[in-house]
C-alpha cells in the first residue's frame, strides 16, 4: 500500500520549519525547508495518483495538477500552483 500520511505529516514538519526559520531570520534554512515541503508535498500528490488509479472504476476523488490551474486562472487568485513550482 502507498501512504500518503507520512510524507503529508513531514511536509507539515518542514512548513512549520520554514515558519520557524523565517521569523529568526535564517532565510537560508528557511529556503531548504521550502525545498523540503515541496518535495514531501508531491510524494503525497504521487501517493494519491496511486491510490485513485488503484481504487477501482469511477476513482475521482484524485484530481490532477492541471484541473487546479484552470480553477486559480478563473479565479482573482493569484497564487502559483504545483504546476509552476
Amino acid at each position: 500500500m502507498i501512504d500518503y500520511a507520512y510524507p503529508c505529516m513531514m511536509a507539515e514538519k518542514a512548513l512549520k520549519d520554514l515558519h520557524n526559520a523565517a521569523i529568526e531570520g535564517r532565510l537560508d534554512d528557511a529556503a531548504e525547508h521550502a525545498l523540503v515541503a515541496i518535495a514531501e508535498a508531491r510524494l503525497v500528490y504521487q501517493a494519491l495518483q496511486h491510490m485513485s488509479s488503484t481504487s477501482g472504476p469511477g476513482a475521482s476523488a484524485v484530481r490532477h495538477v492541471g484541473d487546479f490551474s484552470q480553477e486559480r486562472s478563473s479565479s482573482s487568485q493569484s497564487r502559483p500552483t504545483l504546476a509552476h513550482a
